[in-house]
């Protein structure tokens, strides 16, 4: 566009929205650089501005504005969202390594434990299993023990459903 202003430039933008031109206007236009230019200057804008359905083409500011928003906080999210992610990977790998290196530490004394409760453990279970099997005849004729042995096994029956299901 020329930097020379045409005196008609403001009625032809008006016919140019309006739609009424005149004879002595278009006669203008087509020789007038200025006024052309501002012709289809705004025969496009408006193009632009209407769309087929009616509605506006062109997205609102307050609509980009908002999804531009709205963009900036999930990449905010999803930055937050690396670091929490790495910390937790790191404190999973730090306990992890606590962990081998508590076992480390004391796999002598838990292999000792673990030896003595092995060579003490047989022999008491046999005496209990002893016990009960003398016993058996006395418990046997005791109506709350019964009692509760039916109520413990209706229970597990009861629970065994909700406890499968995770």
């Amino acid at each position: 566009m020329s930097k020379a202003m045409c005196s008609q430039e403001m009625a032809v933008a008006k016919a140019a929205r309006t739609g009424e031109w005149n004879d002595s206007l278009e006669s203008h236009v087509t020789g007038c650089v200025n006024c052309k230019e501002v012709m289809q200057t705004v025969r496009a804008m408006r193009s632009l501005a209407a769309a087929p359905d009616g509605e506006s083409s062109m997205p609102e500011a307050t609509r980009l504005w908002c999804l531009a928003l709205l963009e900036q906080r999930q990449l905010e999210v999803a930055r937050a969202r690396r670091a929490l992610v790495s910390m937790e990977l790191a404190t999973s790998a730090l306990m992890a390594l606590g962990c081998v290196g508590w076992l480390a530490w004391y796999w002598p004394l838990l292999t000792a434990q673990l030896t003595a409760w092995q060579t003490n453990l047989w022999p008491q279970l046999w005496q209990a299993a002893w016990f009960l099997a003398g016993e058996a005849p006395a418990l046997a004729s005791r109506p709350a023990l019964w009692l509760a042995l039916l109520l413990a096994a209706g229970a597990i029956l009861l629970a065994q459903p909700l406890l499968a299901e995770d």
